[in-house]
């Protein structure tokens, strides 16, 4: 999983979503001080090692209700005891990606769709992730042109899901480079973009993006992932309201957590 550094170096201007990105929660101290929490409010609660840190967007940290140690969304940043317990038949990998990654990249399990693995990076790290400990260094290294290639070469694929990581931390003109490649292979019908994104830093949803799937000529999906209601704010509703106008089909995949 890649972490993104508080100082990320060179950078143009960077947008509002990207400013939102720096200034998130980054460890336990300063997410539990916002929140007007300790420590001693919890039980068996882990701190995270720095494979997987804390990193929440203050977007999503402010639908928290502050003083209450079991909020349905801290729970889901939040580690305790119980969370990487390995049990049975359990591993690292329990949706079995390595088995199913045909090029860099690239996994493809169910007839007629492929998964593109964009990047590792995310806009908040989740406790329940199944990729946390999923090698994104072969992917990152080959960048997009191995998965498209394997997309071209077999005419059965018709979905092509954009995955991570989140694909939305990709900026806007690799985006539509890819969206440009697919669009130009006949076979491909529709394309997924599974993003937390637009949930826990909906200013990452802007117009010129809107515009970018508006104007692509193949139908698009855009799977949130929305575990509780609490998630659903005024911003968050008018940005899937945004979506909606710009002909993007919206769904959503909810992970059921214990508690």
């Amino acid at each position: 999983m890649e972490i993104l550094t508080a100082n990320p170096g060179n950078v143009p201007t960077l947008s509002s979503w990207q400013e939102e990105l720096k200034s998130a929660f980054r460890d336990l101290a300063s997410l539990f001080e916002f929140l007007e929490l300790k420590k001693s409010d919890f039980k068996n609660l882990v701190t995270p090692d720095g494979n997987f840190p804390i990193f929440v967007p203050r977007p999503f940290a402010s639908r928290m209700q502050k003083g209450a140690p079991t909020d349905p969304l801290l729970q889901q940043v939040i580690s305790t005891r119980s969370t990487g317990l390995i049990q049975g038949d359990w591993n690292k990998d329990p949706v079995s990606d390595r088995e199913f990654e045909k090029a860099p990249g690239v996994l493809h399990k169910y007839k007629g769709r492929v998964l593109f693995v964009l990047t590792g990076a995310c806009a908040i790290h989740c406790r329940y992730c199944f990729r946390q400990n999923f090698d994104y260094s072969t992917a990152v290294q080959h960048g997009v042109k191995p998965a498209i290639e394997y997309v071209k070469n077999d005419s059965s694929i018709s979905e092509v899901i954009l995955s991570g990581g989140d694909p939305l931390m990709k900026p806007d003109d690799v985006l539509a480079s890819i969206f440009d490649q697919l669009g130009s292979i006949r076979h491909v019908k529709r394309v997924r973009i599974h993003t937390r994104m637009p949930v826990v830093l909906p200013a990452r949803i802007t117009a010129e993006f809107r515009q970018l799937l508006s104007t692509f000529g193949i139908p698009v999906w855009v799977v949130l992932h929305i575990n509780h209601a609490a998630e659903i704010d005024e911003t968050v509703a008018e940005m899937i309201e945004q979506l909606h106008s710009a002909g993007v089909t919206v769904l959503n995949q909810a992970v059921l957590l214990s508690g």
